[in-house]
Parts: structure tokens; C-alpha cells; sequence
């Protein structure tokens, strides 16, 4: 039989034992949230199931952001520094380091600016960085800042994490096309690649991508009206955003790889006086569906997602065929979904964006520009079809690029003696209904293409 001494002892024992658990249970919350990119927060589950303690240990990535301030963030003070080396490849770490002993964040996060192929730490910056970060009182540990694709700081810092009693988070630095020149100097073009000479690279094209046109067009709508913003899912070459992140660093937003919070981000932008355009592949639009639903169409959000790779993308490669969101936006109450018969009718519906009340969809193919000189190109009225080429007993609707297409086929079927009508159907909906009305009258065919 234990004393009652004895049991007060080990009761004591056993709270204080859920106590320090609770405690590293809550920094490890706190980490969590931090963690704006998806596949961090699920790496730091994994590490802490093996790792129960408190202490962290971050190593950080290259990756540039546009800001640079000392924040609150649910009561964990961050600071958070940026493009440290950006314009001249030198860092002031007096003054980062007079930042942090003022701040006395509990989280320190370099983002774009310690490490850089062509600026290296000496032995004296690392020191003055390490003095620096003991000063903080925090729970999240120690801070090591390690070199891009280097094996042996790599190595090292592994075996440091290793001997830790505690939640370990490793983000660890890569450089994309490490290894070949020409990827190294311009990774985003070696993303996914057609065949091409290993030796000499990928040739640069004359023609414009849709997806730069939409970057350059998004800028210029951006110049005339300050409540536009731009939010891309970790793609702002890939959807052109990359020229709006230069000239609006301030209105653009890279939330990483998290298109629900994309949408619902949006969504909150947009009741806030905001006209939020949200550029993302098709196909990737998939994972905010409940999003776009709830957030954004239901409660009838200005909010317009730029459709990217809409229809068959090639070397993209079967993931990214974007052939769903036709069918999955139709059923989606109150939203606008339209897509352009060429480029100047792009634009024409970017501006018509500006003034619809409530959520828009402007979906668009792969490649590069292109202009068909077909049909009228004054302003458009929302759900108003336009007929190409008029014709007897079929009928052929065609959106989007189809009708490109619809063209081509008519030119065919007129050496058989068919003469379709061509019809432009640019609005997925609202439709066109006193034209289609109008047509059925003297057609007994339908054709869709889409």
C-alpha cells in the first residue's frame, strides 16, 4: 500500500507529465499553422508521431516573397524577413539582427534572402546569426540556415535533428534543374518539357502563351482600378501571374499549394470590397469544388477564377486535362461561366468581369495566342451567343476553342453540300435563350462542341 505522500507524489508526477504535453502539443499547433504549405504541415504529423518533445528545428527554403515585416500570428510573434540579397547579393545582418533582439520573435523566418547561389555565409555571419538566435526565449528551438543542394550540411543537420527529444521540422533548401545549366538558369521552362537537343536547350518561341496574355491583361486592369488583387496556388508562371507579382507585389498572393484555401481566401477578399481574380489550372480547380460552392457561388462573392489548361493539354500530361469544369461549374448556382472564341474576345470578357455582381468563370486552353477574325468584337453582353456563319437544317454550337474548330468542319461538310450554321455559344450560362429559340425554328439538327 503506497502513503498518502507517496500517491500525492505520483499524482503530481502525472500531471505534470500531461501538463509538459499539453505544453508541447500546443507549440506544435502553433508550428502547424504556421505551415501555409500543405505538404509541411503533413511532414510535421509524421516527424512529431516519432519525435514527441519541444524542440524544432527549422531549416529554411529559397523562396522569395514581396514582403518584409514583424508580425502577429494567433498570439506566435513571427519575424519575418525577405529579399535580404535581392537588388546587390549583400545582407545587413546587423540590422537582422538588431530586429530580432528587438522583436524577441518566438519564430524566425527567412524567406528569398539568406542563402543564395551566389552569396555564401562566411563562418563569422553564421556565428553572428547563431549568438543572435540563442537570445530568444521561445519553444521552438534552434534555427540553422544551410546552402542550397549541400549534401553535407544537409547530412549534418540530419544527424543534429536526430538526437532531438522533441518535434523535429525539416525544410530542407532544393534547387530545381540542379545539375543542368540550361534548367538551372530557367527552371520554370523545364517544368514538363516535349522533346528537345540536350545540348542546346529549349528554343525560345515568338509567339505569346494565353497565359501571359491573361498576366499582361490582369496588370493592365489593375492599373485602372486598385480593388483588383491576383492569387495563384503555387503557379504564377504557369497562369502568367508572375508579371502581376512584379508590378502589384502588395495585391498579389501565392498561397502555396491550397486551392480550397485559394477560394475561400478569395471569397473573403471579395466581402471586403476586393475584386479577387484567381488564376488555376483546371484541373486543380477541382480541389476548392466545396469552396467555389459555399464561399464563393451561394453567397454570390465577386470573385473570378481565370480557368486555365480548360480541355486536352498535351505534354501536360493526363492529370492536368482540364475536361470536367464545364460540367462541374454548370451545376453551380449563380456563377457565370464563359470561355472566348480567340484572344480579343479573352479581353473583351475580362472587362465584362469588372461588371458582373457575383462570381465569374473565364475558362481558356493551353498554348499560344491566337485571333480567328470571325464575328464581332464590340462589348459583350452577358449570355448573348453570336452566329458566325448562318447556314440550313444543322445546327452547330461551339465554346471556347471548339469553334475554331466548328469553322474548320463547316469548310469540310460545304463540299458535301452541307451548310451548317455556326454559332459562338461563349456562355456556358447563362445561355442564349431568345437566340436559340429563334434558331430551333429553322434547324433540325443540333450539334455541341465543346
Amino acid at each position: 500500500m503506497l502513503s498518502r505522500t507517496e500517491k500525492n507524489k505520483t499524482t503530481r508526477k502525472k500531471i505534470d507529465r500531461e501538463e509538459k504535453h499539453e505544453k508541447r502539443m500546443a507549440t506544435f499547433l502553433k508550428v502547424f499553422k504556421i505551415c501555409s504549405n500543405v505538404f509541411l504541415c503533413i511532414a510535421a504529423i509524421l516527424i512529431y508521431i516519432f519525435f514527441i518533445g519541444n524542440n524544432t528545428i527549422i531549416v529554411r527554403e529559397y523562396s522569395p516573397v514581396y514582403t518584409t515585416l514583424p508580425q502577429s500570428f494567433h498570439g506566435f510573434k513571427i519575424a519575418h524577413f525577405s529579399d535580404l540579397y535581392y537588388t546587390n547579393y549583400t545582407i545587413n545582418l546587423d540590422e537582422v539582427i538588431n530586429d530580432i533582439n528587438k522583436t524577441k520573435p518566438d519564430l524566425v523566418i527567412f524567406s528569398g534572402g539568406l542563402v543564395h547561389k551566389d552569396y555564401k555565409l562566411t563562418k563569422q555571419d553564421n556565428e553572428k546569426l547563431q549568438k543572435a538566435f540563442s537570445k530568444i526565449k521561445s519553444t521552438t528551438g534552434k534555427y540553422y540556415v544551410i546552402g542550397k543542394n549541400d549534401n553535407e550540411d544537409t547530412i549534418d543537420i540530419l544527424n543534429k535533428a536526430k538526437k532531438k527529444k522533441g518535434p523535429v521540422l525539416l525544410h530542407v533548401i532544393t534547387e530545381k534543374g540542379k545539375g543542368y545549366q540550361f534548367a538551372e538558369e530557367q527552371p520554370n521552362k523545364y517544368h514538363g518539357v516535349s522533346k528537345f537537343n540536350i545540348k542546346e536547350g529549349l528554343k525560345s518561341s515568338s509567339q505569346e502563351s494565353i497565359s501571359n496574355h491573361v498576366g499582361k491583361k490582369l496588370v493592365q486592369m489593375a492599373d485602372e482600378d486598385q480593388s483588383i488583387v491576383a492569387i495563384t496556388a503555387a503557379m504564377p508562371s504557369g497562369t502568367g501571374l508572375n508579371k502581376f507579382a512584379v508590378s502589384y507585389p502588395y495585391r498579389y498572393y501565392d498561397v502555396g499549394i491550397a486551392e480550397q484555401h485559394a477560394t475561400t481566401f478569395a471569397a473573403g477578399l471579395a466581402k471586403e470590397g476586393m475584386k479577387p481574380y484567381f488564376a488555376v489550372y483546371s484541373s486543380f480547380l477541382q480541389r476548392g469544388y466545396d469552396q467555389v460552392i459555399h464561399d464563393v457561388s451561394i453567397t454570390k462573392k465577386n470573385v473570378t477564377f481565370l480557368i486555365d489548361r480548360a480541355g486536352l493539354v498535351g505534354n501536360d500530361g493526363e492529370t492536368h486535362h482540364g475536361v470536367f469544369d464545364l460540367s462541374y461549374l454548370n451545376i453551380i448556382p449563380n456563377i457565370t461561366v464563359m470561355a472566348p472564341k480567340d484572344i480579343r474576345e479573352l479581353d473583351l470578357m475580362l472587362d465584362l468581369s469588372r461588371e458582373i455582381d457575383g462570381p465569374v468563370a473565364i475558362r481558356y486552353p493551353r498554348g499560344n495566342t491566337y485571333y480567328i477574325d470571325k464575328g464581332s468584337y464590340n462589348k459583350i453582353k452577358i449570355g448573348t451567343y453570336e452566329v458566325l456563319e448562318e447556314g440550313k437544317d444543322v445546327l452547330v454550337l461551339a465554346i471556347g476553342n471548339m469553334v475554331k474548330k466548328a469553322l474548320n468542319v463547316r469548310e469540310i461538310l460545304l463540299k458535301d453540300n452541307i451548310n451548317p450554321t455556326i454559332v459562338n455559344a461563349r456562355f456556358l450560362k447563362p445561355m442564349d435563350e431568345n437566340l436559340l429559340h429563334e434558331l430551333l425554328k429553322s434547324h433540325s439538327k443540333v450539334v455541341t462542341i465543346k
